[in-house]
Parts: C-alpha cells; sequence; structure tokens
C-alpha cells in the first residue's frame, strides 16, 4: 500500500513539472486585428459634391457637366440603384414628382 501511495506521489510530482512546462510554452493569443482604416484616410469628396450643395432643392436641370475623372448617375427617390461604393461617383437623388434635386453625395 505504501508503494502506491509513493508511487502516485511521485507520478503527481512528475506531472506538475510538465504542466508548468507546457503552461510556459502555451501560445500568447494574437491581437485583435483593427478594421481598416483606408476609407478614413481617403478624400471624402473625391466626386466633387461638396461644390454642388447649393443645388439641393433646386431642379435637376440646373445640374453643369460632369467634371473629369468623375462619373456621375442620376436616380429618382426610391429607385433601385447598386450599393457598391464608389468614392469618385456623384449620385444625385432627385423628387420625381417635381424633379427637384434630393441629395448630391459621393457613393
Amino acid at each position: 500500500m505504501k508503494s502506491f501511495v509513493f508511487a502516485a506521489l511521485g507520478v503527481a510530482l512528475l506531472a506538475v513539472p510538465a504542466c508548468s512546462r507546457q503552461a510556459a510554452h502555451a501560445p500568447t493569443p494574437r491581437p485583435v486585428p483593427t478594421p481598416p482604416t483606408e476609407l478614413a484616410e481617403t478624400p471624402q469628396d473625391l466626386c466633387r459634391a461638396a461644390a454642388l450643395q447649393s443645388l439641393v432643392g433646386g431642379p435637376l436641370s440646373a445640374l453643369p457637366a460632369v467634371p473629369d475623372g468623375v462619373s456621375r448617375r442620376v436616380v429618382g427617390e426610391g429607385d433601385p440603384m447598386t450599393m457598391d461604393l464608389r468614392l469618385d461617383r456623384q449620385t444625385v437623388v432627385y423628387d420625381k414628382a417635381t424633379s427637384n434635386i434630393r441629395s448630391i453625395t459621393c457613393v
């Protein structure tokens, strides 16, 4: 019986250093990645919509020609449109009943 107790105690004593070695070699947790900041660092008025904000509320016919390097889409309020993000594209939304401009944004 004594030999069984000594054997069990010996196994337990051998297991303690093994556990501590595993803990010492355990992988460190990886940091949580931060979301990309490309959009935060890019200028938000690539489509030059800020210069046209005075036209909001006015007639659609008041829109000037599209500047070079910019594309434009004109959609009626409530019409379907793609939701892809293109900061170089002006999106002009107008009221279909009055043809007045509701918004001009870069999307």
